[in-house]
């Protein structure tokens, strides 16, 4: 029943997503890779007068609409990336599974052809509606000190949702996917294969020299200058040396 603390909202979609994922089927998996694939989001001509200067960011907010989603989840099992069974409310998770199944990305604008905007990477269906558009902001949006007390021990992952995790984040952090981050992003996985989080605070990374690997271990192991979990060190191992503190 609808009360005046539960209000009805009104939402029109402004254009709709380009993707190589066709809609499967009820009850069929999507088949969509955690790392997704390039797309076009075809914005409607009534609306194209917002893309104005759009141009001038690297990175956009992308909100889709999961118009295919389940709505009367409110607590499920994150299984599409990991063995983990642990039930967790759906506001706990990105499950596209949820109430109001608004979701949201964050990927490379490469180009702008009139009103469509050709991206890097989308993770949802062919068809998907777009609710909204916004700039990517640097220092506004990125906030290094955040933590997520609970995470999915990264050794439990599916191997290949791993992998395109971690080379999502190294990508983010640098803007490509070269010789240098493919080095760090194999050490990474070697560190998860012995069953230690990157992430975990009790190991700090020795860095041989300053350069992307910095950018790289703040995304993919939260490691900063700041919280002591990096530190410059000439003799260090190449990309990276990590090493695991006993007394923590």
């Amino acid at each position: 029943m609808m009360t005046d603390k539960d209000p009805a909202f009104e939402c029109h979609a402004i254009g709709v997503a380009h993707t190589p994922f066709p809609w499967p089927g009820p009850n069929q998996s999507t088949g969509i890779p955690a790392q997704g694939a390039p797309g076009v989001i075809e914005i409607f001509p009534e609306y194209e007068e917002g893309l104005l200067d759009i141009e001038s960011t690297t990175h956009i907010i992308v909100l889709p609409f999961f118009h295919k989603a389940d709505r009367s989840c409110l607590q499920v099992m994150p299984r599409k990336c990991s063995t983990d069974t642990h039930l967790r409310g759906v506001f706990a998770i990105r499950a596209p599974v949820r109430p109001n199944p608004i979701a949201l990305t964050i990927t490379r604008l490469d180009r702008r052809e009139n009103r469509f905007l050709h991206v890097r990477r989308l993770d949802f269906l062919d068809g998907t509606p777009i609710l909204d558009i916004k700039p990517y902001t640097p220092g506004w949006d990125m906030i290094p000190s955040a933590r997520q007390e609970y995470r999915t021990p990264l050794h439990q992952m599916k191997k290949d949702s791993l992998r395109a995790r971690i080379e999502r984040e190294l990508e983010n952090a640098t803007g490509q996917i070269g010789e240098l981050e493919n080095r760090v992003l194999q050490s990474l996985l070697d560190l998860v294969a012995m069953e230690r989080d990157p992430h975990d605070v009790a190991i700090t990374y020795r860095l041989p020299q300053l350069d992307g690997r910095v950018e790289m271990l703040q995304c993919a192991a939260s490691a900063t200058f700041g919280n002591g979990r990096l530190c410059y060190d000439p003799k260090a191992k190449e990309p990276f040396e990590a090493v695991i503190s006993a007394s923590l």
